[in-house]
């Protein structure tokens, strides 16, 4: 199987929003992660 990945790089300075926004994640996702083997 084949593995695909990136690495995201975020502008200095905007690392609290970064964190902020992504705190914060749809159930519906959540849920499709725990029922899948996704690693984050």
């Amino acid at each position: 199987m084949q593995r695909v990945g990136f690495v995201l790089k975020i502008h200095p300075g905007t690392e609290i929003e970064y964190r902020v926004r992504h705190q914060h994640v749809y159930p519906e996702l959540l849920q499709a992660f725990h029922e899948r083997p996704v690693e984050m």
